[in-house]
């Protein structure tokens, strides 16, 4: 079981400390995540009580879930809020949340001192293991533990409203039991629904079936149907309605339907669990380009029923896996960077792989890896996303960038029915979950895409030892593209990057030297696999970097360089020129220099709550934060520079998913959007260095 600390109200992320010590730091999450499977299924508490509120989607609509425990018949709440409920039970006391990176654990002590509750929300966000994570599955484990010598009468009730399966609930929702493959619960969906037949940002699934169930042949009982006398037959009985709810289908805010589980049983010494499965079956995962892709799942299993069996015959290996994933994740960051690097790098975890898909692209006999780049807008394998998000990949599975990368590399070498005619990398594929961009359709960032393209690739390649994901079938591609980086250096035409919210810039000096070391990137690429003319373009990187350093650099009031060639007195953070660390790459900067001179501006020009962007805001990017503060040249100083980030989110009033924008005197997101997005996964970039 998750590590507890009675009579602690914070919330709190577990450490591990390097040594034997056990070491916790004392943190309030912005949002607490309870069920995160992929873009679609994401739970979330906005608040520091599992009782405050209601559990929310990413995007801060509502999408509840509640759960009453009874002890000896006294009902206590400890999950959701009963809304307009007169006689709702009263909270139980929340001890504590262990926040660690696969799995939430919260616990609760009965006001009578009789009984605790352990609630562990499990993920199967296993990235070395592609077969966990690809299943739709997460677990609720329920444990009650007797505190003294008497054992107790406890009954346990859990639900999910049908808010999870509409887009509006206006929508018409049909519910059924089942009992098949060793399985038995209640599911419910969209009674008129047809696959992918949305695509967007801030909008719910509405096609597929959400699955709440366990092993046959425990005490558990499972119903569906209106929640308000669900819920008070529970807390007043202890049992479920003995009457069945037909009036169906029905507008899901027709007396919201939820559907339910229920559990008795005797509370001693020895804890007592029902482990609960929320599985997901979404019958269609992504439309590429015309091809209808189904979760990689469905590879493996004939059906959901298969898929939850099997998930609950794995689960005690599942636990010990994700106990190993997290003392792996704590103990790494805890020596690159110390105890709060270590909070943020746990907390982003399933924030950045809730955001993808794994599928199976049949008519290509390969496993893709899709992203949604999520509140900014709902794109489709957004380059200048999947690039801040690649540190947390690099570090725990390289394969799945490829992953990631090859969709976008077909579509560009006109695999698809589609054509592509830039002469440098798309920026998008579509809006999620249909991929169907099109030339005119991409967002112009020339330098930026491309860019991220070779720094990634090379990358993978360093790590995975392969190259077959696109050599030789695109290297013309690719090599296309490094003529244009070649001849857009070393001044950057005015065009958008990835800060596109601060508008065009020309000649943008960190967007030169991500193309400078990209293109040295694209050389080592040519010289790994063996492709031939490589020192047509080997010259140029090097000799690019001489200009920029020095016709970028500022010498007021200290060494530093510009936001652009010809802004004299600015700056920008050059999180970039990390990359060039990150390649173990010689050139073609003198980056320990180069590096050292931004470190002490960056301090020199830091808030309480960071080092902003660039002069023009007080705004803080929170990977591009991370990625400059691995200049420094000791752990002290990366920590004297990073956490600030840790103090914003520990006092944002933004209670959301972890925004990577935010404001550095306020601590608040600066702008509606940028949260819950999977470019906090740059975070692991210390992790990955050399």
């Amino acid at each position: 079981m998750l590590a507890r600390t009675h009579g602690l109200l914070a919330l709190v992320v577990a450490l591990m400390a390097t040594g034997a010590q056990a070491d916790r730091v004392s943190f309030r999450a912005p949002a607490i995540p309870l069920v995160t499977t992929d873009p679609w299924m994401q739970v979330w508490m906005g608040a520091d009580q599992l009782t405050d509120t209601e559990a929310m989607y990413w995007e801060g609509d509502e999408r509840a879930m509640a759960g009453f425990v009874r002890i000896d018949g006294d009902a206590y709440r400890f999950l959701g809020n009963c809304q307009n409920v007169s006689d709702c039970p009263a909270a139980m006391t929340q001890t504590d949340v262990v926040i660690n990176a696969t799995a939430t654990g919260v616990h609760f002590a009965d006001p009578k001192g009789r009984v605790s509750l352990e609630v562990v929300f499990q993920t199967m966000l296993f990235p070395s293991r592609t077969d966990l994570m690809a299943r739709p599955v997460s677990y609720v484990d329920l444990t009650v533990t007797s505190l003294a010598a008497q054992s107790h009468a406890v009954e346990v009730y859990f639900d999910m409203t049908a808010q999870h399966v509409v887009n509006t609930v206006d929508q018409q929702v049909q519910w059924s039991t089942f009992q098949q493959s060793g399985v038995q619960g209640v599911s419910i969906s969209h009674a008129h629904q047809q696959a992918l037949d949305e695509k967007g940002d801030r909008i719910g699934r509405d096609w597929g079936y959400l699955y709440l169930g366990t092993r046959v042949n425990t005490s558990a009982t499972f119903r569906a149907g209106g929640g308000e006398e669900q819920r008070r037959a529970f807390y007043t009985t202890g049992a479920l309605p003995s009457s069945t709810d037909n009036r169906q289908p029905r507008a899901a805010q027709d007396d919201m339907p939820v559907v339910g589980a229920a559990w008795a049983t005797t509370a001693t010494a020895n804890p007592a669990s029902l482990v609960l499965q929320i599985a997901y079956d979404d019958v269609a995962t992504v439309n590429y380009y015309g091809h209808v892709y189904h979760g990689y799942w469905t590879r493996l299993f004939d059906n959901i029923f298969d898929v939850m069996q099997q998930a609950d015959h794995d689960y005690p290996a599942i636990r010990a896996l994700g106990a190993s994933t997290d003392a792996a994740v704590r103990a790494a960051s805890v020596e690159a960077g110390g105890d709060k690097y270590s909070v943020m790098t746990t907390l982003v975890f399933r924030q950045v792989l809730a955001a993808t898909q794994l599928v199976w692209a049949d008519d290509r006999n390969t496993t893709w890896l899709f992203l949604k780049e999520i509140s900014t807008n709902g794109d489709m394998q957004t380059m200048d996303v999947i690039f801040p998000s690649s540190p947390m990949l690099l570090y725990s599975n390289a394969s799945l960038l490829a992953l990631l990368l090859e969709p976008v590399l077909a579509y560009a070498n006109n695999e698809t029915n589609t054509p592509y005619g830039s002469p440098y990398s798309p920026h998008q594929l579509g809006t999620f979950p249909i991929a169907d961009a099109t030339t005119d359709s991409q967002e112009p960032m020339p330098m930026e895409n491309t860019g991220n393209m070779f720094l990634m690739l090379l990358a993978t390649v360093q790590r995975t030892k392969s190259a077959d994901f696109f050599y030789p079938q695109h290297w013309d591609l690719l090599t296309t593209w490094a003529e244009y980086l070649n001849a857009s250096l070393p001044y950057p035409a005015n065009q958008l990057c990835t800060d596109d919210f601060t508008g065009r810039l020309a000649n943008n000096t960190n967007l030169a030297a991500k193309g400078i070391v990209a293109l040295e990137a694209y050389v080592q690429l040519c010289h790994l696999v063996g492709a031939p003319n490589c020192e047509a373009l080997a010259p140029y990187p090097a000799y690019f970097a001489h200009i920029w350093e020095t016709q970028a650099l500022d010498t007021e009031p200290t060494p530093h360089y510009r936001l652009a060639y010809n802004m004299t007195g600015t700056y920008s953070l050059k999180y970039n020129l990390l990359w060039q660390h990150i390649l173990d790459m010689e050139g073609p900067f003198n980056y320990s220099t180069v590096a050292s001179n931004e470190f002490a501006y960056y301090r020199s020009v830091q808030n309480q709550y960071g080092t902003p962007l660039d002069e023009r805001h007080t705004w803080v990017m929170f990977e591009w934060l991370a990625w400059a503060s691995c200049f420094a040249s000791s752990k002290s100083d990366f920590q004297a520079l990073f956490e600030p980030t840790f103090d914003a989110y520990n006092a944002s009033s933004s209670r959301v998913p972890m925004t990577d924008l935010y404001d550095s005197i306020t601590a608040d997101a600066s702008m509606n959007g940028f949260f819950a997005r999977p470019v906090v996964g740059g975070v692991y970039a210390k992790l990955i260095l050399p």
